[in-house]
C-alpha cells in the first residue's frame, strides 16, 4: 500500500442542507447518525398566513362615517381590532411552532430566559462581502446547528454554555460572532485587545488561530498566537492556552489596563478545565479563575464550548454568569453515532497486541490514531509496532517533543505521510483530523467523557469513522460506563458488561488524578533503548534544551545550563587530550 494514495487536504467547517417535508421524514432524519452536524429545514413557505393577512387588510375598503352612525363605527371598529388581535395571536402561535419545529428537526435544546429564535442562512447575519468570500472559499455555504442557534445568542451579548458533538462546526460558531461585534465596534478598537480565545493545549490553540486567520483574511482585525512569553502588542484578538496566558501577564512589562478593554472571552474544551490539571499539578479551573479575576471589564462577556457536557461545568456557569444561555446540540455526552464502534475483550496485554497486530496486518485503514493511558506505554507500543512492521509508517506524539515536533508530526499525519500515530490523551481533544479513518484505543479510557472526545477524532465532517476499544480482565470494574455509551449509540457490545457493578464516585475520582496501573507487555528493553537514542538526539542540540527550559518560565537558567554543559564539554575534551 503506497503512502502516496493517502493525501486529505483542509475540510470546510461546515456541511450541506438537508430538506424534509414529511412527519415520517422525520423519524427518518432522527435515525441519521449525521443529523447533528446538518443543516435541516422544512419545505413550507414561513409565514405564509401573515402574507395572506397582510393582502386582506391591503383589500379592505375603508369609509368614514359621522354624525347618528359613529356608534356603529366604533363597534365595528372594536370587532375589527379584536380580529386583528386574534390573528396575531394565531401568527405568533404559528411562528413559535416553526421555530420549535425546525429547533427538534435539528435536534437544537436550549435553556434560558429570552433565549433568540435561530437563524437559517448566513444572509440573514448581513455578513461583509470579504467575509462572504472567505467563507465561500472553504466552501462554507449553510451553518450547522450550533452556529445556527448560539451566533444570535452571542450577537446579542449573553454569556453562553454549549455543548455540540465533534465536528459540528463549534470553532465557526464562535468567530464569527466575535468578528461581527468587532467590525462593528473597529473605531474604538483598532488598536485595543477585543477578545481572548483559551484552549487547553498549545496545539489546539494553533488550531484554532489559523481558523481565525482563515476567516478573518483581508478583514480590519489582527489575531494572534501567543507562542512565546511575550504578551503580543495591538493585537484585537488572541488564541493561547489558559497556562501561558497567566505567564505572559507576569512579565515586569505587561500593563494589564489593556485587560480593562476586553469585550469576550471563548473558553473552548471548556470541560476540560474541571477534569484535568496541566503537567506542573495546577488545576485548570484554579487557572480559569485567575484569568477572570483580571479580565473584569465592564462590558466583558464569556462563551463556554465543548463537545461533552459536565454538570461540575454547568454548575459553575449557573453560579459565575449572568443572564446565562445554554444549548446542547443532540443527546448530552453521547458517543458519535457516525463512527462504527466496537467494543473487543482480550483477555490482558498480550492479548491487546495479539488482536492489534491482527489489525493492522489486514484490517487496518489508515491513517489511524492508536490511544494509550500513558506516556511511557506509548513508548513501548511504538518500539513493538515499529519492529513487527518496518514497512508501516508509524510515529510516537508525545509530551517530551518540542513544539516544532509536534507541530510537524500532525502537518505529515494529516497529509498521509503518516498511516499509524501513537498518542495519549494529549490529542484526544479538539485537534482537526478531518481524514482519521480509524481510531483504537489500546488502553480503555477512564471515563465516559474522555471516550467520547476520542472516538471524535475519527468520523468528522459527516465521514464515516471506525473505533476499536479493548478491554481485559483488569478493566472489568470500568467497563459499564464505556459498554453503556457504545450501545446506546446502537451497537453491539458484550451484553455481560451492561450488567457489572457500577463505578463508584470514589473510583471516578482515582481515576481521573491516576492512571490504572497496567501490566507491561511487548519488550520493554526496546523502548528503552529507543528513548535513550532520543535523549542523546536533544542532549546534541543546546537551542532545544534552552528552549525548554524557557517554556518552564527561567530564562536564566536556560542560558547557565548551556554554558555549564560547553563547559563540561571542553572539560572532557581538555582530559581526552591530556
Amino acid at each position: 500500500m503506497d503512502s502516496k494514495n493517502y493525501n486529505w487536504s483542509y475540510k470546510d467547517l461546515l456541511f450541506g442542507v438537508k430538506r424534509t417535508s414529511t412527519k415520517p421524514n422525520l423519524i427518518k432524519l432522527e435515525q441519521d447518525p449525521n443529523n447533528v452536524r446538518l443543516r435541516v429545514l422544512p419545505t413550507e413557505t414561513p409565514l405564509k398566513k401573515r402574507k395572506i393577512l397582510a393582502e386582506k387588510i391591503d383589500n379592505e375598503d375603508v369609509t368614514i362615517l359621522s354624525g347618528s352612525n359613529l356608534t356603529l363605527n366604533n363597534a365595528k371598529k372594536k370587532k375589527q381590532q379584536q380580529e386583528n388581535q386574534k390573528d396575531e395571536e394565531v401568527l405568533e402561535k404559528a411562528q413559535y411552532e416553526k421555530i420549535q419545529h425546525l429547533k427538534k428537526l435539528n435536534r437544537i435544546y436550549t435553556w434560558g430566559e429570552d433565549i433568540p429564535n435561530p437563524f437559517i442562512d448566513f444572509s440573514e447575519l448581513k455578513l461583509p462581502e470579504v467575509l462572504i468570500k472567505n467563507l465561500t472559499t472553504f466552501q462554507i455555504k449553510e451553518p450547522t446547528p450550533i452556529q445556527m442557534q448560539s451566533i444570535p445568542i452571542l450577537l446579542a451579548k449573553r454569556d453562553l454554555l454549549a455543548c455540540a458533538p465533534t465536528g459540528s462546526g463549534k470553532t465557526l460558531a464562535f468567530i464569527l460572532p466575535v468578528v461581527l461585534n468587532y467590525l462593528k465596534l473597529k473605531k474604538s478598537f483598532q488598536r485595543r485587545l477585543f477578545a481572548i480565545v483559551l484552549e487547553p493545549t498549545r496545539v489546539l490553540a494553533r488550531q484554532t488561530y489559523m481558523n481565525f486567520v482563515k476567516t478573518c483574511h483581508n478583514l480590519p482585525i489582527t489575531c494572534a498566537f501567543l507562542d512565546d512569553n511575550r504578551f503580543p502588542e495591538k493585537a484585537n484578538i488572541i488564541i493561547s492556552s489558559p497556562k501561558r496566558l497567566i505567564f505572559s501577564w507576569n512579565q515586569p512589562d505587561f500593563d494589564k489596563t489593556r485587560l480593562k478593554s476586553l469585550r469576550w472571552l471563548i473558553v473552548d474544551e471548556s470541560d476540560r478545565l474541571f477534569d484535568h490539571s496541566d503537567s506542573s499539578g495546577q488545576n485548570f479551573k484554579d487557572q480559569l479563575d485567575a484569568i477572570i479575576h483580571e479580565c473584569n471589564g465592564k462590558f466583558l462577556k464569556l462563551a463556554f464550548f465543548s463537545a461533552t457536557f459536565s454538570y461540575e461545568l454547568e454548575d459553575w456557569c449557573k453560579n459565575k454568569l449572568n443572564d446565562l444561555a445554554t444549548i446542547c446540540i443532540g443527546s448530552r455526552n453521547s458517543a458519535n453515532s457516525s463512527v462504527i464502534q466496537q467494543l473487543i475483550f482480550t483477555g490482558d496485554e498480550h492479548g491487546k497486541i495479539t488482536a492489534l497486530r491482527t489489525l493492522v496486518d489486514s484490517k487496518l485503514d489508515p491513517p489511524a490514531l492508536i490511544f494509550t493511558g500513558t506516556k511511557e506505554r506509548a513508548g513501548q507500543l511504538f518500539a513493538e509496532l515499529s519492529s513487527l512492521f518496518k514497512n508501516r509508517p508509524i510515529q510516537l506524539m508525545s509530551s517530551d517533543l518540542t513544539d516544532r515536533e509536534r507541530d510537524t508530526l500532525i502537518e505529515q499525519f494529516r497529509s498521509g505521510q503518516i498511516w499509524i500515530l501513537i498518542c495519549t490523551e494529549m490529542l484526544g481533544r479538539g485537534v482537526d483530523f478531518s481524514g482519521v479513518n480509524m481510531v483504537v484505543n489500546f488502553d480503555l479510557p477512564t471515563s465516559v467523557v474522555e471516550y467520547i472526545h476520542r472516538v471524535g477524532r475519527t468520523g468528522r465532517a459527516g465521514r464515516k469513522g471506525f473505533a476499536i476499544t479493548y478491554f481485559t480482565e483488569q478493566d472489568m470494574n470500568i467497563v459499564r460506563p464505556i459498554a453503556t455509551v457504545i450501545h446506546q449509540a446502537g451497537f453491539e457490545v458484550p451484553e455481560y458488561t451492561l450488567t457489572l457493578n457500577k463505578v463508584s464516585k470514589k473510583s471516578k475520582k482515582k481515576m481521573k488524578k491516576f492512571a490504572p496501573k497496567r501490566s507491561t507487555f511487548g519488550s520493554v528493553l526496546k523502548w528503552e533503548k529507543i528513548k535513550k537514542v532520543k535523549v542523546k538526539k536533544h542532549e546534541l542540540k543546546p537551542s532545544v534544551l534552552k528552549r525548554k527550559v524557557v517554556e518552564k518560565s527561567d530564562e536564566k537558567c536556560a542560558n547557565n545550563l548551556v554554558k555549564k554543559k560547553k563547559r563540561i564539554k571542553n572539560a572532557k575534551k581538555a582530559i581526552n587530550e591530556a
